[in-house]
């Protein structure tokens, strides 16, 4: 078709001939896409999943054969790496903090240049000085001072292991063991042992109650009293009946029994 000035409509010298392919192939996609007679109809798909320009051809030509690109692996987000494979990557950087045992531990990994991780201070801990007796024997990095003078083991303190506690020096004259009554009281004096409050086997385990203090250090658990009454229940292992030279006495932890 001829325009009203004698010129060709654009495209209208591509007619499909020699030129037309030879123009089609030196074209970029844009102008492919606006040339007649020519298409761009060889679209690869890329790495990222869109498609990539290949080339241009005539209308009607068999597309050329797509070549697929190769793509490489994302690399793994700094983030998700563990101490070793962020040491060995050069984009990402290991962050470290002081451990509590004088150490550094491994916190996080992260794109370099990083700032690093904030790392949390260590709980400062009680000093062994400042601790009561309980507190002082849960802790392994402390140790319970005991005085044994005037027939009670006393706690006297608490301190670093290694620690010398000294104990005081002159003491009241204690009561007899049946004047203590506390199981704590009991429990202190070297002299004593602690009788608890028996119970039948309905009532469950046995609950660490005072009944009353007894004579020695120890109790005797072995062997049957020459009486007739029956042994009361104790709810063994942890508490055994001991007995008296004449009869039974009541239950004792067993522990605190004579070898």
């Amino acid at each position: 078709m001829v325009g009203c000035d004698g010129a060709k409509p654009l495209g209208a010298n591509h007619d499909g001939g020699t030129d037309s392919a030879a123009t089609c192939v030196e074209l970029d996609q844009s102008q492919c896409s606006a040339t007649s007679g020519c298409i761009a109809v060889w679209m690869c798909p890329g790495c990222g999943g869109s498609g990539e320009f290949l080339s241009c051809g005539r209308v009607g030509d068999v597309p050329s054969q797509c070549i697929q690109p190769t793509c490489s692996t994302p690399p793994e987000p700094c983030g998700e790496m563990d101490e070793v494979t962020c040491n060995e990557s050069g984009d990402c950087q290991a962050s470290y903090c002081p451990n509590c045992n004088g150490g550094d531990t491994f916190v996080g990994c992260a794109t370099r240049p990083s700032g690093g991780n904030t790392c949390a201070a260590c709980p400062v801990s009680t000093p062994c000085s400042a601790l009561d007796e309980s507190s002082c024997n849960a802790r392994t990095d402390c140790q319970a001072g005991y005085c044994t003078g005037c027939s009670r083991r006393t706690f006297v303190g608490c301190g670093d292991p290694g620690t010398a506690f000294t104990c005081p020096t002159g003491c009241a004259v204690p009561g007899p063991c049946s004047s203590e009554t506390t199981l704590m009281g009991c429990d202190t004096r070297t002299d004593c042992h602690s009788v608890l409050k028996a119970q039948s086997a309905a009532d469950g385990p046995i609950v660490a109650e005072l009944d009353h203090c007894a004579d020695g250090d120890q109790a005797t658990c072995t062997g049957t009293p020459p009486c007739q009454s029956a042994a009361p229940y104790c709810d063994g292992p942890d508490y055994v009946a001991s007995h008296t030279a004449s009869c039974y006495d009541g239950c004792v932890r067993a522990k605190d029994c004579a070898p």
